[in-house]
């Protein structure tokens, strides 16, 4: 448990983070985990609402993130971040 929250607090960072729910889909992958949450910083910044956070491999998030990239719709900007 500190493990995650080392990582949620490093990627939201003066924010606090409540985690809602975790996406498990049709079956559980190993060292894949999918959470839903809500982040609440002190003002309207871009690290306050809700997020999906997945927390996996470098090299598995890499390969999702590559992917994604190759078929997000023309002028999405938003929905990978590195």
């Amino acid at each position: 448990m500190d493990r995650l929250n080392d990582i949620l607090a490093g990627t939201f960072p003066g924010a606090s983070l409540v985690v809602k729910d975790q996406a498990l889909g049709y079956r559980r992958k190993q060292d894949l985990f999918i959470l839903l949450g809500e982040a609440f910083g002190d003002d309207d910044s871009d690290l306050s609402g809700p997020f999906v956070v997945k927390i996996g491999s470098k090299e598995r998030l890499e390969k999702e993130r590559q992917g994604w990239d190759r078929c997000r719709p023309p002028g999405l900007k938003h929905g990978s971040k590195a």
